[in-house]
């Protein structure tokens, strides 16, 4: 278990990218499975290796998702809040009231639904859905960093662009010495923590990311 977070406007050229990629990922794991062979055997560790490779192409074509797992988000807000750029201590309104009547179901078809298609929705159902799209991206206004709460559950919520603008505006008023020791560790996890700040900026300017 962990978070999924997705960058909110994908191009269409990243999306191709990363059908191809996903394409040849399950390409390699159907032929590995195929072969039938235990794992020692140097014709599956062959094929486990190419698995592997494709399935770093698929996730160096991914751009607009990253991932943590429990320990590692819960260490982040650490970082992130000793670096000022989370915000913590305020209200957050209640989630809207789910209307008689509308399932859960429903909910969940009216997100994943392509406008234009389909038997239309009942007007109840567009107006929660709106609600929800608005809790769901709330913030302290005006944003002087990421509200805290959208890292510690898998609602979706929106970490939006003004967000994540105060957040690296803090961010940078740090020397790359006093991030090092903030985030502690070896190389492996201060490279990491460095990807984690590119992906900040590239969903500054994509409509922010979402947390699954």
């Amino acid at each position: 278990m962990g978070y999924d977070m997705f960058i909110e406007v994908v191009s269409d050229d990243e999306a191709a990218k990363v059908r191809a990629a996903e394409d040849a990922f399950h390409a390699a794991a159907r032929s590995r499975d195929a072969l039938n062979l235990p794992p020692g055997h140097s014709d599956f560790v062959e094929a486990q290796e190419e698995v592997e490779r494709t399935y770093k192409v698929l996730r160096d074509a991914d751009s607009s998702y990253f991932r943590l797992n429990i320990w590692g988000m819960s260490r982040y807000c650490e970082v992130m809040d000793q670096l000022g750029m989370v915000v913590s201590g305020y209200e957050l309104p209640p989630f809207p009231h789910q209307p008689d009547g509308v399932t859960r179901e429903e909910i969940d078809a009216f997100g994943d639904r392509v406008p234009g298609e389909g038997t239309p929705f009942r007007p109840e159902v567009a107006a929660y859905w709106k609600q929800l799209l608005a809790h769901l991206s709330w913030h302290i206004e005006p944003a002087f960093g990421i509200a805290l709460h959208k890292f510690c559950t898998n609602d979706g919520w929106l970490v939006t662009p003004e967000e994540i603008t105060a957040a690296l505006e803090s961010y940078r008023v740090h020397s790359a010495e006093e991030v090092k020791v903030i985030v502690g560790g070896d190389a492996e996890e201060l490279d990491y923590w460095t990807q984690w700040i590119a992906y900040l900026q590239r969903a500054q300017h994509r409509g922010g990311f979402r947390v699954w």
